[in-house]
């Protein structure tokens, strides 16, 4: 019954700690203005209307809502930062320390980090920045582009993966800041396998650029995953986005993305974690935006 109760905390806390992980989105346009209403003519009525019959309260659709009867879990906060779980199933409850309901938050910290961090529009430098269509227009250091967690550190890789699989004809690499570190190019292969697709090197360029990687016919893949060496060209190496080229003439850009290090993977939640005072931080917006990058 205590794991029930956890899961339950878990899911509830979970769903509000990735509701504020969202990046805020743009207002909504003003509707237009309406057109004024046409005329309409209407006939006077000659004889009242009969008055609409009320419906009986047994009837199961006009019951009135009710105030009890609960099945699922709640979670009661308490001032001195424990947590009250209570199942009304069983009648069953239980508290959480103070130092218990801080490990449950960080826990729940580093999975909402973790899921977000994984699609695009998430944390900054994350490896989601790298998946959906391109959106850095400059050669610079961007939020909006994954970054490995340290410059010059030597080998990386970022996995990404695309809606459906294709025979590969072409990979684009837009790669944002301090082009060349990439050193392979690999397809995971549906039977596990890998192939590799790309390997050797690429000059430098100060400039936002795509390296496009042609696929000889036969390499049918829905997983990509780059190699970089980060020690060869010095700066933040960073990527846009990748798209994966079909022989049948589709393109597609990914839809998630993993990779072996981000930049602000360890701050997006250590930040947050000491100033959490009993248990209320996932009440609280996550703003990774924020977190400033440094050397």
């Amino acid at each position: 019954m205590k794991s029930r109760l956890l899961s339950a905390a878990a899911g509830i806390l979970l769903g509000l700690g990735l509701s504020r992980l969202a990046r805020p989105q743009p207002d909504p346009a003003p509707p237009p203005p309406s057109s004024p209403a046409p005329t309409v003519v209407s006939a006077p009525i000659t004889s009242p209307t009969p008055p609409i019959p009320s419906r009986p309260t047994t009837d199961p659709k006009h019951r009135p809502p009710s105030t009890s009867n609960s099945t699922l879990p709640t979670i009661t906060a308490a001032e001195d930062g424990t947590l009250t779980l209570s199942d009304p199933t069983s009648g069953t409850q239980f508290t959480l320390s103070t130092d218990a309901a801080r490990q449950l938050s960080s826990q729940l910290l580093a999975t909402t980090s973790s899921i977000a961090a994984r699609h695009p529009h998430g944390p900054s430098w994350s490896p989601g920045q790298a998946a959906g269509p391109p959106d850095t227009t400059t050669h610079a250091d961007s939020t909006t582009a994954w970054a490995p967690a340290s410059q010059d550190g030597g080998r990386e890789w970022l996995k990404l993966s695309f809606p459906k699989s294709v025979e590969i004809r072409e990979i684009n690499i837009h790669e944002s800041f301090h082009p060349g570190a990439v050193s392979k190019v690999v397809a995971l292969l549906p039977n596990g396998r890998e192939q590799t697709l790309w390997e050797g090197s690429a000059p430098a360029d100060p400039a936002l650029i795509e390296h496009s990687i042609p696929v000889p016919k036969g390499t049918r893949s829905d997983t990509i995953r780059i190699e970089l060496d980060t020690s060869r060209v010095p700066g933040w190496n960073e990527i846009d986005a990748v798209e994966l080229v079909g022989s049948d003439g589709s393109r597609q850009w990914a839809s998630s993305a993993t990779a072996s290090s981000w930049y602000g993977d360890s701050r997006s939640s250590d930040s947050i974690v000491p100033a959490i005072d009993g248990f209320i931080p996932l009440t609280e917006p996550i703003d990774f935006m924020d977190l400033p990058k440094t050397p």
